[in-house]
């Protein structure tokens, strides 16, 4: 071709064949009867500095592969090429099979998607052009089990002490789990009390009922235990508890250690933090609250709209992700993100449909909860085929381990591969609005007519 020289990338043959060349050559030279003069004169240098170098070595490889992220059936897969050259067609194969022909790249990184591969299995990708090639290999996440044992408790709701709810819990490990809310009993008389339980604690057997204790009034001492909207743990001993109003608690597993009230006035309805050094709040007038070096400051969210779920990964800096969900305007609705800097914008939903919880691993997929259950990739929002509930929660450990729950007892479960609800689950009566994964156990607490509710289930 016209402008390009074409060189090999194959290795040189091995030394033996070469040793080989050389003993033949050597006997023609001692042999001069046979060879003549002028054969030891064209095959001097061979004889004793072995086979000639051309001096041009090939340019170096511009392209440039490797896999960013695998789920059970999809590889997702950066295509690079040198920033000295400008554009390239290529060709992306794995295996035999051509995943992309005719493929044009720049000088930028390029990530594409390889959908519909088999769970738990090796695939080898190649990607070339001319004679360049650069391969990467990797193996897909085998599928979870759908096969959860589960189990259910209910706290308060006696005559005559009103409704109990839990919002949110946390799991720790498998032996110790918090959840928060609401629950009211009677006191030691049978008379109601009126001073709520707002924590619960799991020691891997059964529940114990606390009370974090939070200002009545910012500024003065009196102090209640009012119910409490999110929880998110760090560690066992720094558990960040957001009131279902404008004030934090911290627990360090044993007693409250703080209480701070925030800056802006508003009921809060979730709390994430990629340290106890940076730390998100959102609520209701689309307030988002950021914590750092010891201070709150504001974000702007550019929406009055109520922000009802926030969830963030560190994957080359910091995005969150905040739903946002006006429950009377649906032309509201939307998925916030925030960068590591506080920049933040929207993705697009073509959709008027109603979202109330995000999730993702690590950025790739983001899945989204409301009216239906949603899958963002490749920039690109996907109506998943679950059972028509309306789904508060979404969360999960893995790619292949999803939970998404809410309105009448829906649970429904993603593997990796394939959806599963679970129909002894269903009641009319409940609602789960919160939900933890962590490792085999999953954690749903809600609310069962007048009953706070909690159930959990173990994977096998």
């Amino acid at each position: 071709m016209a402008g390009y020289q074409l060189y090999s990338l194959a290795p040189r043959p091995p030394a033996v064949k070469a040793g080989q060349l050389l003993k033949l050559l050597k006997h023609c030279v001692y042999n001069l009867a046979r060879c003549g003069g002028l054969l030891i004169t064209l095959l001097f240098p061979l004889l004793f500095s072995g086979c000639p170098d051309s001096g041009v070595n090939p340019p170096p490889n511009p392209l440039g592969l490797t896999v960013e992220n695998v789920t059970s059936t999809q590889a997702f897969l950066k295509l690079s090429l040198d920033q000295s050259e400008t554009q390239r067609v290529v060709t992306l194969k794995r295996g035999d099979s051509t995943v992309f022909s005719d493929l044009r790249l720049l000088t930028s990184d390029t990530l594409v998607v390889d959908e519909g591969l088999l769970p738990n299995k090796t695939y080898t990708y190649t990607l070339g052009y001319q004679s360049f090639i650069v391969t990467a290999q990797t193996t897909t996440m085998d599928t979870t089990s759908h096969d959860i044992t589960w189990q259910s408790w209910t706290f308060g709701g006696e005559p005559g002490t009103g409704s109990s709810t839990l919002y949110d819990v946390s799991i720790i490990n498998d032996t110790l789990a918090y959840a928060v809310g609401e629950i009211y009993l009677k006191d030691s008389l049978g008379n109601f009390d009126p001073n709520a339980y707002n924590l619960m604690k799991w020691n891997g057997h059964g529940w114990k009922l606390l009370r974090v204790k939070f200002y009545t009034v910012c500024g003065q001492e009196s102090r209640s235990s009012y119910s409490a909207s999110s929880i998110f743990v760090f560690s066992e001993s720094d558990i960040w508890i957001a009131m279902a109003g404008d004030q934090i608690a911290r627990w360090d597993g044993n007693k409250q250690t703080a209480t701070m009230c925030l800056p802006v006035s508003f009921s809060v309805r979730k709390i994430w933090g990629e340290s106890t050094n940076s730390v998100y709040v959102v609520g209701d007038g689309g307030n988002i609250l950021h914590y750092t070096n010891g201070l709150w400051a504001k974000i702007e969210s550019g929406t009055a709209a109520p922000i009802i779920d926030i969830w963030g990964v560190v994957n080359n800096g910091t995005t969150v992700y905040c739903a946002v969900n006006d429950y009377f305007h649906a032309g509201n609705t939307k998925i916030l993100t925030i960068t590591e800097s506080g920049k933040v914008d929207s993705l697009p939903w073509e959709t008027d449909l109603r979202v109330s919880s995000v999730w993702t691993k690590n950025g790739y997929n983001l899945y989204a909860c409301g009216d239906r259950i949603f899958k963002r990739e490749a920039g690109t929002w996907q109506q998943l085929s679950v059972p028509l509930y309306y789904y508060e929660t979404i969360r999960g450990n893995e790619e292949n381990n999803i939970i998404a729950v809410g309105q009448g007892g829906i649970v429904v479960h993603y593997n990796g591969r394939t959806w599963q609800n679970y129909p002894d689950l269903l009641m009319n009566d409940v609602v789960y609005y919160g939900l933890d994964v962590k490792n085999h156990t999953i954690v749903l607490v809600g609310l069962k007519g007048a009953q706070a509710i909690v159930t959990i289930g173990k994977q096998q």
